[in-house]
């Protein structure tokens, strides 16, 4: 036989694979391997709540269409025809921001019907499936007789409906009836019309509340949800499934004017019948602004225009009238007059000097006739000279008039251009059209995958991250005892023994539970490990430890063992069984005493019954040679039995130390199953009479700290503790540091436990 004890391997090696500085990825993978079911069954789990949630999802259509807005004149109506520019890019901004908002999507809702929701009752689960996978025009046959339900095939169409207003936003219920007859009833319950296919229908209680509806194919029985919400509610949904993008040239700066509009919803026909709706209705707004404009621009000029004509008249009237009482003409005329002597005073001048050249050819300078001839030039020149004066005296003397004819002259062309602008807008006004031009309508819807497979997967992966997660944020959290060295380095005692889990072990539990039940005591075999699985990796272990106790008092004879623990719930009583059982099979009478007479468990796993054990003879109720009960060749056994005094009394008490004494006596071996130290003091009390005490350590269930605080605890009442026993009461995280190979018998039969 073949033993490797990883209670003994050496620092340096459990170094090499638990690294105290770091992060130790194999640690890691074999947690996480030591989860693998759970971390399955959640990812699995996981994976079937997606299944089921593809169950759920609604086929979801889109459609697009095209619009475009002039660039040139968007969102500038007429006022552009009469010079004003506006920016392309904010004006197509502007359009595409209208779109998305009530101004644009209130009506367009109330058009289509979308505030008037009607759903059938479908079966849960799976109903709605089977209704979107019904084929043909025909009604589905109820499954199970459920008529309530709609199976396939139904169809109802609303052409009208108006509720008073304290039922808008609640939801009515419609039963179909025979020959495409219905029934109305109130969120209350209470029927509020009767009505047919075809036919408007009034409620007799409110006229305020009418149905009709068009088409309408349902099994008698069937049950419809029918709700009137208010459209400014539903603005926000259609505009966040609305999506506007920007159609770019080959030059990305460029901007086209051109957009296109991508609606999707659960309806192939609504979406259709929507989107058009949303971009004939935005032509129509934008024609109807448009108009506005122009109407409003109109109003404005026939205002103004006899405004304007009536002061220019006045302008007119004041200039006829300076001239009447200045007995003048208009400074055009005088000006014009002016200007006409003073030229022909210059050109009569000019002759005079051509005639003197010629004379002067002829006649000396002194010659009456060239001096006549200077004479008419001087008094020519002296003309002009007065002429030039009453010029640049004129535009003062006639201020006044200047004024008023200038002011004449900006009446006149205000008023020429407003009558302009009037005749121009007039034109325009017949040709009025919108910015906004559909170039494609909504194109037939298409299906959108629903990707169900990528969230079935998706679930699993999700469900598998989630787990992991949460099992390495527990370990990360999680202080407890995971091997051999930190209790060596915590408390410094020596570890004696590690116990690997065993699956044999549940298997018998699950057995001897199974057959306690079936059967009853007398029937049930004794759950021992060691009698029933010798051959168990576990029994293995404790043969060692039964080696270790020899080597730890060779000299000693007739000695009791205490087998200590912290709390309840580590394995102390299974460790005390099978090491009394591996002690018998080596030939020691041992006597196993359940010493936890409060809460003792043994007599089940034995089949023994719990009376007339340590307790009654503490108590002076029994004898000592009623206690002892054989349980197979050299095994014996004292139940704790049903106290009724104190137990702090019963173990103070001489009887027990007289029943140590005799024990000792009369087995080679006395093994003691004592209760946890932490809640109770029995353990302490116990222990002083037994010469090995060994404490039990739960791997991944006790901590540090409890460990700690009980072994503090006894070496407070003078008790010391010769060995730590390891027992993984759950199956080993790091299986790869406890795995052994035992050879029997024959040489090709071999069994490995880990």
């Amino acid at each position: 036989m073949n033993e490797t004890n990883s209670g003994n391997q050496p620092a340096s090696t459990a170094l090499l694979f638990f690294p105290h500085d770091g992060v130790d990825i194999r640690k890691i993978l074999m947690e996480l391997y030591h989860y693998k079911w759970i971390i399955l069954a959640v990812s699995m789990t996981s994976f079937f709540i997606a299944f089921l949630y593809t169950f759920t999802i609604q086929p979801t259509y889109q459609t697009t269409a095209l619009l475009q807005v002039h660039p040139q004149s968007a969102n500038a109506g007429v006022l552009s025809k009469l010079g004003y520019k506006s920016s392309a890019d904010s004006a197509l901004e502007t359009q595409q921001a209208l779109i998305r908002t009530r101004y644009i999507l209130e009506p367009v809702i109330i058009q289509t019907g979308l505030n008037i929701s009607v759903t059938p009752h479908y079966y849960p689960l799976f109903g709605a499936w089977m209704a979107r996978h019904h084929s043909g025009d025909s009604l589905a046959r109820p499954l199970f007789r459920l008529k309530s339900y709609a199976w396939g095939g139904e169809k109802i169409e609303v052409s009208q409906f108006t509720v008073p207003e304290e039922y808008v936003g609640q939801t009515f219920k419609l039963i179909a009836g025979k020959n495409n007859s219905y029934q109305l009833f109130s969120p209350e319950g209470e029927l509020l019309l009767t009505g047919k296919a075809g036919e408007l229908s009034t409620s007799a209680k409110t006229n305020a509340l009418t149905l009709k509806l068009g088409k309408f194919q349902a099994n008698p029985g069937t049950q419809f949800s029918i709700s009137y919400k208010a459209p400014i509610y539903l603005v926000n949904s259609l505009a966040n499934n609305l999506r506007i993008t920007d159609v770019y040239g080959n030059d990305p700066a460029q901007n086209t004017g051109i957009f296109q509009l991508t609606l999707t919803d659960s309806d192939p026909a609504r979406v259709v019948k929507l989107l058009n709706g949303i971009a004939h209705y935005t032509v129509i707004k934008n024609r109807q602004q448009n108009a506005e404009e122009a109407q409003e621009t109109l109003e404005f000029l026939n205002r103004r225009l006899p405004e304007l004509r009536n002061k220019l008249a006045s302008a007119e009237d004041a200039v006829n009238q300076y001239h009447i009482q200045n007995n003048t003409l208009s400074m055009s005329m005088i000006s014009q007059l002016l200007l006409h002597q003073l030229t022909t005073l210059e050109q009569a001048i000019d002759k005079l000097k051509t005639e003197r050249e010629e004379l002067l050819q002829l006649y000396m300078p002194e010659h009456p006739q060239v001096l006549a001839n200077i004479s008419k030039e001087d008094a020519l020149q002296k003309r002009i000279d007065e002429l030039k004066g009453e010029i640049r005296k004129f535009p003062l003397i006639n201020q006044e008039e200047i004024n008023l004819v200038r002011e004449a002259k900006i009446k006149n062309s205000m008023y020429l251009y407003l009558l302009n602008s009037e005749q121009q807008l007039e034109i325009a006004k017949a040709g009025l059209s919108s910015d906004v031009i559909v170039l494609s309508d909504a194109i037939p819807a298409g299906k959108i995958p629903s990707h169900k497979m990528m969230i079935i997967f998706m679930g699993f992966f999700m469900g598998a991250f989630l787990s992991i997660a949460v099992l390495l944020l527990k370990n990360a959290l999680n202080k407890t005892i995971e091997d051999s060295e930190q209790i060596e380095d915590a408390i410094k005692l020596p570890v004696q023994c590690v116990l690997p889990f065993s699956r044999k072990q549940k298997r018998l539990e699950k057995a001897h539970k199974k057959g306690m039940n079936t059967f009853g005591t007398g029937l049930s075999a004794p759950l021992i490990l060691a009698k029933q699985e010798p051959d168990d990796i576990t029994i293995e272990s404790l043969r060692s430890l039964r080696i270790s106790l020899n080597m730890l008092s060779p000299s000693a004879h007739h000695q009791a063992i205490a087998l200590m623990g912290s709390l309840p719930g580590i394995g102390k009583s299974f460790v005390s069984l099978n090491l009394s059982q591996v002690i018998a099979d080596s030939g020691k009478r041992t006597l196993l005493i359940d010493g936890d007479i409060r809460k003792g468990l043994l007599h089940r796993a034995l089949n023994q019954p719990k009376s007339n054990g340590l307790s009654e003879y503490l108590e002076g109720k029994c004898q000592y040679e009623e206690l002892a009960r054989h349980i197979n060749e050299n095994l014996f056994y004292i139940p704790c039995g049903n106290h009724t005094a104190h137990p702090i009394q019963l173990f103070q008490s001489n009887r027990f130390q007289e029943l140590i004494k005799k024990t000792k006596q009369d087995f080679d071996q006395v093994i003691i199953d004592t209760p946890p130290i932490l809640p109770v003091i029995d353990s302490v009390l116990i222990s002083k009479y037994c010469e090995i005490k060994l404490f039990v350590v739960s791997a991944g269930k006790d901590t540090i700290g409890d460990v700690k605080l009980a072994v503090k605890k006894a070496r407070a009442c003078h008790i010391e503790i010769n060995g730590i026993v390891l027992n993984h009461s759950k199956p080993l995280k790091n299986a790869a540091r406890y795995e052994y190979r035992y050879t029997y018998g024959d040489v090709n039969t071999s069994s490995a436990t880990t």
